[in-house]
């Protein structure tokens, strides 16, 4: 491949090295191969042995690799993929991130192409990052291979010379499978001083290329969601220093525009594109290129993509309406909206079948039939639907007799250890299709018979321990939707009844830590797209539909299903809870889950107000784990959460990513109104020991997520961060104190701290502290050491926190000089009862004068026991 070198376009971009990181690269693909069998991803060794016929089949690329010249990739059995080249500069992690969502199984393969100059020759262990199989030239030479697929980023070492000049290095990443596929790649070079990156390029002048990339990335957006009358503006900051002309665009990401200007960018430039109310509900980005002549005539094809959410339902504070009008309300929403088969289960139960969308149902079917990634949510909702109404003159009758033929087929393998949701498919469908013949070749009784113990075993572990997979907002839509749907269809009445009591547990585990409509509990497993707002979640849709505070959105599934269930009213008890405000509540909870071996115990703790939840999840976490530890919630759009990030990336395919997890060892501990988060040092597994290098880490801060336009009010003062929401206080500070972030993606909603610190939050409100003001004079007046692996503080009601890193954990939160567990708590604890511990064979529910009792003896039918 070297002799390309003499071949390529006199044009160049050029690029520092960072720290020896290659961050810049000129990147082709991925491309998408189809892969015809779907057993060629069952399992890891499937995946890989189809994955390399795949790459056997790819013949080598022969063109000249240059920013936005097009290339084809032939494989030797005649196919062939046009691509483009493309410049990726990657951000604080230096990865080229090339995580992909394919719904039906797919090899995956993309290219990398840098030119390093480098003063002289270099023999050296280049540590290479990947996340599956790879294959790297220098200077025409093949030097590696790797040929595993791990689940997350793996460094690799290999010996290489680079010459001194200019060395021209491609790097090919490939992967196979189905649903959310890694794939990645960073080269380090250690040692390096100096040198460059060059990458060829069409676009000329390069200046000109050069200077408008660097105008559009200086804008940003203040928020990740709008609403209503909010309004959507792009900004520059003040400072800068540049001149320039851009074409600034309001559209979908398949590329429909709903917003246009043609705005004179300088210091301090806005783009207003109006209130969030005037635009559909859904995804958005604003693009920013070169106005319309230079770029489609003169052919500078630069642009730059900023990501928002739009929102516009209106949010309910106040409980409102029957429990049959809230049905009706959540149907009635769920029938407006668009492409998911849960509005045409809507459209059913409200008797408007004439406005079925037969393109969604058939798209359902298919999705069933081809096995596609998440089809069981779909499998399930259409067993319900069929049971449901099936017998009505009006249901498409097409539906049901598909669905006998591909669900059978679908449900080849029940796995007696599994989560609920593929089981209780199996038992549905074993139910309704007792004779036919399954994909496993076992007959519909047997998947029913086996299914039901899955199903109880389950049931069984749930309301004694809790989640056995643990607790996310997905986890619990797949289990609230599994249990809507056994109550008013299982044939075994324990079943039935089991889940009825089990759907009690569960809704009361989320009154308890549920503020506003927003749950705002720890999670084991944070979900990006779900993160940052608590209006993109499904769980606000099902407060909504049980209590009458939240809002409707278009992850409707769970909504759907249980506005459908006749089986099943939620106790006004329970949503007496969730709607409390009158009560400061201190609450503490411990799970066992056994799908989890790296952490089976969890210890959760949350401090409820009227005007603010505090919630985390206590103890030691080991780096990697995918949850999220803590999070503070003062409203919808008002919720902070924090980490020490692993990679720069938000994709779900990476355990530890920007938002979620942690790149070290992390500690928690909260007591009530304060919580205090340490995070350690990350072991090295490299030689490099430079100054500042802190292990294996790829990013050297920790932070937090902090939407100051969600604020009214917002101070930044001696190494605090202070905000209000309404009658609500949030102070957040960390070792050294923290800064907003004032540049890049996140501008304005990230404040950040050094990588190894401690973190101290402190809540408060109005009814306790006064004015904002005053709230701010107290934190700042309160005795404070912060140290890189402690904390001693005195909270705002008085105590004296004394927080340790590395003590004994038993030893590593004490109040008041008294050591404060943080594990081994009850299994439920709060002012509103709870169980005392694992396994809890009862929970007492009490509000007021009011009392329930779930009662899960193992030998005794659940029941319901209510007393005035």
């Amino acid at each position: 491949m070297s002799e390309l070198l003499e071949e390529l376009p006199p044009a160049h971009l050029e690029y520092p090295l960072r720290h020896g990181a290659v961050g810049d690269w000129l990147v082709l693909g991925p491309i998408q191969v189809p892969l015809a069998k779907l057993k060629a991803v069952q399992d890891r060794a499937a995946r890989l042995h189809a994955l390399r016929a795949e790459l056997a089949a790819v013949e080598e690329i022969t063109q000249l690799p240059s920013e936005r010249a097009t290339c084809v990739v032939a494989m030797d059995y005649g196919t062939v993929h046009e691509a483009v080249w493309r410049v990726v500069n990657t951000l604080e992690d230096r990865r080229v991130d090339l995580a992909q969502r394919v719904i039906t199984p797919h090899a995956l393969f993309a290219w990398a192409y840098a030119q390093v100059v480098l003063p002289s020759r270099v023999h050296a262990s280049l540590i290479l990052a990947t996340a599956s199989p790879v294959e790297v030239w220098i200077n025409g030479e093949f030097v590696f291979a790797y040929d595993e697929l791990p689940d997350q980023p793996t460094d690799l070492r290999f010996v290489a010379t680079l010459d001194e000049g200019t060395n021209e290095i491609w790097v090919r990443v490939a992967t196979a499978g189905q649903g959310d596929l890694p794939l990645m790649l960073s080269l380090r070079i250690p040692g390096i001083e100096g040198g460059v990156v060059t990458l060829p390029t069409s676009l000329e002048p390069v200046k000109r290329r050069q200077k408008l990339v660097a105008v559009m990335d200086l804008a940003y957006l203040s928020q990740d969601v709008y609403a209503r009358k909010q309004r959507i503006i792009v900004r520059w900051p003040t400072e800068m220093q540049m001149v320039d002309a851009l074409s600034a665009r309001l559209q979908t990401p398949a590329g429909r525009i709903v917003g246009e200007a043609n705005p004179m960018i300088q210091r301090g430039a806005k783009v207003d594109f109006g209130e969030a109310a005037q635009f559909p509900d859904g995804a958005y980005e604003v693009l920013l290129q070169p106005q319309f002549e230079e770029y489609y005539v003169q052919n500078m094809r630069v642009q730059r993509r900023l990501p928002l959410q739009i929102r516009n339902g209106k949010w309910s504070l106040v409980y409102h309406g029957t429990d049959a009008e809230r049905r009706q309300e959540a149907l009635e929403d769920a029938a407006r909206r668009t492409g998911d088969i849960s509005a045409e289960i809507a459209k059913g139960a409200l008797g408007k079948w004439d406005a079925l969308n037969h393109e969604v149902i058939e798209r359902t079917l298919a999705q069933i039939s081809h096995q596609e990634s998440g089809c069981e949510r779909s499998l399930l909702a259409l067993l319900g639907w069929v049971a449901r109404m099936g017998d009505l003159p009006d249901f498409p009758k097409e539906v049901a007799w598909a669905l006998e033929e591909s669900a059978p087929l679908a449900l080849a393998h029940l796995d007696e250890n599994g989560a609920i949701l593929p089981a209780t498919c199996h038992l549905l469908a074993g139910q309704f299709y007792p004779q036919r013949t399954f994909g496993d070749l076992h007959t519909g009784e047997w998947h029913r018979a086996h299914a039901e113990e899955v199903v109880l075993r389950w049931l069984r572990a749930c309301a004694q321990m809790g989640l056995p997979q643990g607790e996310s907002q997905q986890i619990y839509v797949d289990a609230l939707m599994s249990l809507s749907h056994l109550v008013d269809m299982a044939y075994a009445d324990t079943v039935a009844e089991m889940a009825a009591a089990l759907l009690d547990k569960l809704a009361y585990q989320l009154a308890l830590q549920s503020f506003l409509g927003v749950w705002g509990g720890s999670r084991d497993q944070g979900e990006p797209n779900w993160m940052l707002n608590g209006r993109l979640g499904p769980l606000c849709g099902l407060f909504r539909l049980w209590w009458g505070q939240g809002i409707y959105n278009d992850e409707c599934a769970a909504v759907v299903a249980l506005a459908c269930a006749e089986g099943y009213t939620l106790p006004e008890i329970i949503a007496a809870v969730g709607l409390d405000r009158q009560q400061e509540s201190w609450q503490r909870r411990q799970d066992l889950r056994p799908a989890l071996l790296s952490q089976p115990r969890v210890n959760r703790a949350a401090y409820r107000t009227g005007d603010y939840l505090l919630a985390s999840a206590q103890g030691d976490w080991a780096a990697g784990t995918p949850a999220l530890l803590w999070q503070v919630t003062l409203g919808p759009d008002a919720i902070l959460l924090g980490n020490r990030p692993a990679c720069s990336s938000h994709h779900g395919v990476w355990q530890a990513s920007y938002w979620r997890g942690s790149a070290a060892p992390v500690r928690v501990a909260q007591w009530k109104n304060v919580l205090a988060v340490a995070y350690g040092r990350i072991e090295s597994h490299s030689e490099d020991q430079s100054e500042g290098y802190d292990g294996d880490a790829l990013l050297d801060f920790s932070h937090a997520y902090f939407p100051m336009a969600a604020f009214d009010e917002v101070q930044f003062v001696s190494g605090w961060a202070v905000a209000r929401k309404e009658n609500g206080y949030v102070a957040l500070t960390a070792t050294g104190g923290v800064e907003m972030v004032s540049a890049g993606r996140t501008t304005q909603r990230e404040v950040r701290a050094e990588a190894q610190a401690v973190w101290l939050v402190q809540m408060g409100r109005a009814a306790n502290d006064g004015t904002f003001a005053h709230f701010v004079e107290k934190v700042l007046a309160q005795p404070l050491t912060l140290e890189p692996d402690r904390a001693r503080y005195r909270s705002l009601m008085g105590q004296e926190i004394d927080f340790r890193f590395h003590a004994a954990l038993h030893e590593a939160l004490r109040v008041d000089g008294v050591a404060q567990p943080l594990k081994g708590f009850p299994h439920l604890e709060s002012i509103y009862g709870g169980a005392a511990a694992l396994p809890a064979t009862s929970v007492e529910i009490a509000y007021h004068d009011h009392l329930m009792r779930l009662d899960f003896d193992a030998h005794e039918t659940p029941a319901r026991i209510e007393e005035a």
